[in-house]
């Protein structure tokens, strides 16, 4: 699963490659840029394509497997934000000053967060579900993000949870919002209407 998340954020894309570049006495990459914030926009520009193309190709899997799509997304997910650990600690430290080219990133993010709401949505629909798929692809997300960064800011990841168990969890978790709504299916509901 994970040779898969890093064939979809792309076996050594700019932003991984510009690591290097982004850290102290190894500017190689910056001679082919006319300053840093050159450099931090080409990495957030090709960021942002890299992950255009992904949501492009988890919206043509089809949609029969929540579990395994959600373990799909979650390798991949995981992977990108490792090759983007760099660009978001210096957005993190420096995005004030660097205001445009976050807000470029933060768009590339926005459109991560749109399709997995996408996806989500499909698969509600499939169900009949009325949630609201913003907010679970937030949370979800959401989830994946702190894991990950947690292990950056705290040098290890929550209880020690390796990736492999962590998107065991992530995957049985989406799946059983799929396949239980706190609201009911189109059969709950007619179990709770009053001519039941």
């Amino acid at each position: 699963m994970r040779a898969v998340g890093q064939r979809l954020v792309g076996a050594e894309p700019l932003h991984r490659r510009a690591a290097a570049g982004l850290q102290p006495r190894r500017g190689a990459l910056y001679r082919h840029f006319p300053s840093k914030g050159a450099l931090l926009q080409a990495v957030v520009a090709d960021s942002n394509a890299s992950a255009r193309d992904a949501a492009g190709e988890f919206s043509s899997l089809p949609a029969a497997d929540p579990r395994a799509l959600a373990l799909l997304v979650g390798c991949w997910m995981l992977t990108r934000l490792d090759s983007q650990e760099t660009i978001t600690r210096i957005l993190e430290q420096e995005g004030d000053r660097l205001a445009g080219i976050r807000d470029d990133y933060r768009a590339g993010t926005d459109a991560g967060f749109t399709a997995a709401s996408h996806v989500i949505a499909h698969y509600l629909q499939q169900h009949r579900l009325e949630v609201d798929a913003d907010a679970i692809g937030v949370a979800l997300l959401g989830g994946l993000i702190n894991f990950r960064r947690s292990t950056w800011t705290l040098g290890a990841s929550p209880l020690s949870l390796d990736d492999d168990r962590f998107l065991a969890g992530f995957a049985d978790l989406f799946a059983m919002i799929i396949t239980n709504s706190p609201h009911g299916t189109e059969s709950n509901d007619r179990a709770h209407s009053p001519d039941a």
